[in-house]
């Protein structure tokens, strides 16, 4: 998956979590775009990290997206 895919995953994640009250998570993967944005491989590795240490984050991604980081958490 390419950086902008990764950056538009997060982004609409942001949105589901606000949508669904959880303000907190949304401006921590905000903050996240917004410091890494510009830097695929960053974007991409702290991403994994904010999941990594927060599973519940995986709620807020599209099914596809969250399927495909549980099978590479799995296969770690």
């Amino acid at each position: 998956m390419d950086g902008e895919q990764v950056k538009q995953n997060l982004q609409s994640a942001a949105e589901n979590a606000n949508q669904n009250g959880e303000s907190e998570i949304a401006q921590q993967i905000t903050a996240l775009i917004a410091q890494h944005g510009s830097n695929p491989q960053a974007l991409k590795e702290e991403a994994i990290s904010l999941i990594t240490n927060n599973p519940q984050i995986l709620q807020h991604f599209e099914s596809t997206f969250a399927s495909g980081i549980l099978s590479r958490i799995e296969h770690a």
